[in-house]
């Protein structure tokens, strides 16, 4: 049927012919047309064509080749059909025929190539190799008739590659292989033929692989209480992986964030509350979290952890959320929490920090206790200093139950906070939740002077024993758990 077509393609060519009176070429494209090549060029090898004999050839032969390279194009031909022709018209010899073959032979060759790649493709996605699928179609171009079915091809290799790396990268996550998932992805995304349809899908399932892994590392600080530990679990996350669509990271940093800073603020551990809402804006941009840490900045009063300080020596600031705990036995969480340490055992320099207020801080208060680290023996004096002036001074040992100060601190320019010890060996003084309301606003501290009770016995944390019954005591440092009494069996006692 194909052959037929192009019979009578070029019928109409082979009348027009006849009637020129050039009966030798007429005679060799009917054999052409016949398919007997050997019989034309018995005929051509025979006669010597004038010049408008060899006229009438070249353009029959033309547009016979140009037949063959169209149906060839529609796979109405095989390459080896037009081969032949191809063969036969360079055996002629003739320069116009050599030419147009010449100029043609590119589009010729970028037809062949193009179907040798649609047969690729096709054994290809046979055998599920859907990548290797679409780089070979991408190579089929408009001219093949293979083109429309490249297409359709191409729409179903896609949609399986789609759900093929779907179903792997989940197999990875079930399995906890968040990395191997995502250096899946973006392996598939490297390949030649990895299509740009699905640049989309790939980012999200990265997107996803990757949160997954965020969760995971987090969950299990999150199980143990420890939000800022989660979050540093997100960052390092998020600091080493890109991840374009937060929105499932945001809402489950909102799971376990939520009710942590509801009770940081009701405890107005406000400090504690900022860190983990700031921690948190610099992982997800989310409007409810910027919106809570400008409501929590409105309320905050000025903390010492906020002030610069100038000058120090054996004084440490605690991070919010870092647990201490006294002699007592009272656990503190404040926000704003500082340490000093003073041992005349090794060193005669004073623990000190000093603090440049400029006269615009108001009254400052706080609670001082004897850190359960320190020595059984060991006694210091603390004080709070304006301009060298002595505005609170309290002595400290283990036996010394924690004590609420207030101080005004309106009329000095620097403020000096220290630690002397006398003796015993290293006393080491929490100050926690040091805070300073505005020059001229009241507050009612507790405690405003010097105040000693008997504390439990004994002398670290390491080396006490017995159970504490505890009662809640709530002071400007929050709510702390003030131990009634541990009773301690010494040897020899």
């Amino acid at each position: 049927m194909k052959n037929r077509k192009i019979a009578s393609g070029i019928a109409a060519l082979s009348i027009a012919l006849s009637l020129t009176g050039c009966g030798e070429a007429n005679k060799i494209l009917e054999q052409v047309d016949n398919r007997d090549f050997d019989a034309a060029l018995g005929i051509y090898d025979s006669n010597t064509l004038k010049n408008n004999e060899l006229d009438t050839l070249s353009e029959g032969m033309k547009t016979r080749i140009s037949t063959y390279v169209d149906s060839y194009a529609k796979n109405e031909i095989t390459y080896e059909e037009f081969e032949k022709l191809i063969d036969f018209a360079e055996l002629l010899k003739v320069n116009k025929i050599t030419s147009f073959i010449t100029g043609i032979t590119d589009d010729v060759k970028s037809l062949k190539a193009s179907k040798a790649n649609y047969l690729s493709a096709r054994n290809n996605y046979e055998a599920g190799n859907y990548t290797q699928t679409l780089e070979y179609l991408g190579r089929v171009i408009e001219k093949d008739g293979y083109y429309s079915d490249a297409q359709l091809m191409k729409d179903e290799a896609v949609s399986s590659l789609k759900d093929e790396i779907s179903s792997k990268v989940d197999e990875y996550i079930e399995k906890n292989e968040y990395t191997g998932a995502v250096d899946y992805v973006r392996l598939q995304k490297r390949k030649s033929g990895f299509p740009e349809e699905l640049t989309s899908t790939a980012d999200d399932l990265e997107n996803k692989a990757v949160t997954a892994m965020a969760v995971s590392m987090a969950a299990d600080y999150v199980s143990r209480g420890d939000v800022i530990g989660a979050l540093d679990q997100i960052v390092y996350v998020t600091n080493n992986y890109e991840i374009k669509d937060k929105t499932d990271l945001t809402g489950y940093i909102k799971t376990f964030l939520t009710d942590e800073v509801r009770k940081a603020r009701d405890e107005e551990n406000y400090i504690y509350a900022l860190q983990l809402l700031n921690k948190a804006d610099g992982i997800v941009d989310d409007d409810g979290i910027t919106k809570e840490i400008n409501d929590i900045e409105a309320v905050k009063p000025l903390y010492l952890y906020d002030l610069t300080c100038t000058k120090q020596n054996r004084f440490e600031i605690i991070d919010p959320g870092v647990e201490l705990k006294d002699s007592s036995g009272n656990m503190y969480m404040a926000g704003s929490l500082v340490t000093l340490s003073a041992d005349n055992s090794w060193s005669s320099e004073t623990a000190s920090a000093e603090y440049y207020l400029g006269k615009t801080c108001g009254v400052m208060s706080g609670t001082v206790a004897c850190e359960d680290t320190s020595y059984k023996d060991a006694k210091a004096i603390f004080r709070i200093e304006g301009d060298g002036e002595v505005v609170f001074e309290q002595e400290v040992h283990r036996k010394t139950a924690p004590v609420q100060f207030s101080a005004d601190m309106s009329k000095y320019e620097w403020l000096r906070i220290s630690l002397a010890s006398s003796d015993g060996g290293e006393c080491n003084v929490i100050l926690a939740d040091c805070k300073f309301a505005n020059p001229g606003e009241a507050i009612n501290p507790a405690v405003t002077g010097t105040e000693t009770t008997e504390a439990p016995a004994g002398t670290t944390a390491a080396e006490s024993e017995g159970t504490a019954h505890t009662e809640e005591v709530t002071t400007t440092a929050g709510t702390v758990e003030k131990a009634e009494e541990t009773k301690v069996t010494e040897a020899g006692e």
